[in-house]
């Protein structure tokens, strides 16, 4: 999966959980950050901030951190 389509998939992640664009870009960035500090190849980092931080968010949804958006018709 390139990057374009995991971001695409973060992204709408983000949107079914309401996370603002500018808030996922924070928390993208924080990610990245965070890999970096102790990184010594970058080539993949955001790759890997993407997959880490998508993982997060469903964790936090699962155990009730993220209320999800009302479906349509509820």
């Amino acid at each position: 999966m390139n990057q374009d389509r995991l971001f695409a998939s973060l992204a709408a992640l983000a949107r079914d959980l309401s996370i603002s664009d500018d808030a996922l870009r924070r928390m993208l960035d924080d990610e990245i950050a965070t890999l970096t500090k102790d990184a010594r190849v970058h080539d993949y980092l955001r790759i890997f901030a993407i997959r880490r931080l998508r993982q997060r968010m469903r964790s936090l949804n699962a155990a009730g951190g993220y209320p999800e958006r009302p479906k349509p018709g509820r």
